[in-house]
């Protein structure tokens, strides 16, 4: 019996290294001189997936790098310039949807971007682990349905133009915004499903935006810097819990649900906030 143990752990191992030794690795440098302003789609089913700002290089609008098992994953890439304009195209889908590991072995992406061009990026994610830093680009529009992944989208520094269309959309997942502010956004539309969601507003936020935050039977939790000047706008029910400090945001009117911090009127940066919680949770904190 030990003997048969032995063997099948042994199969198992090479049947590992076998699976290792069919990664294909694939490069990929979109090049074009006079291109301004690239519309990127991104589609990943399963797997792992990294997006960041590249160095400025001449002519380098993106790059990519990774490894796929071909038996698994149908992989499509494509660049079109077409004077000041470009279009990207990157993919990488299962063959087959009876195998949902989102262990990233055999389907590792990384995509870096010129923060030399203005970035109309729009995507959708499976069941995978995703971490896209936008920090540093130059990024006009940005909509992403995320899946049952674990995803984080980060402006870890600031954007280098105004986000004017920035639109979320996140199922049975964990999601993890960071530093918002920095996005420079004008409006924000968040629509969450089941999973846990966590929205952090830090960052340079100087300026006035709108943001949406829908939620059905998951929960959010929403950080801002407290320097921000808030109002609250929510149609609460008996359904829906949503949690904040009575004395940091004040109602506005008696018979409304509208609030405000004492610095909503007299500070730069100023964030209207509109909450629609079904049956799940929000906890506003401020920091």
């Amino acid at each position: 019996m030990r003997q048969i143990i032995l063997i099948f752990a042994a199969l198992a191992i090479m049947g590992g290294s076998a699976m290792s030794g069919r990664l294909t690795t694939v490069t990929e440098k979109a090049t074009a001189s006079g291109v301004k302003i690239v519309n990127g789609e991104i589609k990943l089913s399963v797997g792992e997936f990294n997006l960041f700002r590249g160095d400025s290089v001449p002519d380098l609008i993106a790059t990519i790098e990774g490894d796929y098992d071909e038996s698994r994953y149908l992989y499509d890439y494509s660049f079109d310039p077409s004077g000041q304009r470009a279009d990207l195209l990157f993919s990488s889908e299962l063959r087959s949807h009876f195998h949902t590991s989102i262990d990233g072995n055999d389907n590792r992406w990384e995509l870096s971007l010129s923060p030399d061009v203005e970035w109309r990026l729009k995507g959708d994610i499976g069941a995978a682990k995703a971490t896209l830093d936008l920090g540093g680009l130059s990024v006009s529009e940005l909509q992403f349905d995320v899946g049952a992944a674990e995803a984080r989208i980060d402006f870890s520094t600031p954007n280098k133009t105004t986000l004017n269309y920035f639109k979320i959309s996140a199922g049975a997942c964990d999601l993890k915004m960071n530093n918002i502010g920095n996005a420079r956004f004008d409006r924000l539309d968040f629509d969450g499903g089941v999973g846990s969601f966590r929205l952090d507003f830090s960052g340079k936020f100087d300026y006035r935006a709108d943001a949406k935050i829908e939620v059905g039977l998951g929960s959010v939790h929403i950080i801002i810097p407290s320097e921000v000047g808030v109002r609250l706008e929510t149609d609460d029910n008996f359904l829906s819990s949503i949690k904040f400090s009575k004395r940091v945001l004040k109602r506005v009117h008696e018979d409304e649900d509208v609030f405000e911090t004492d610095n909503f009127d007299t500070v730069k940066g100023q964030l209207i906030l509109r909450l629609e919680i079904g049956m799940g949770s929000a906890d506003i904190e401020f920091r």
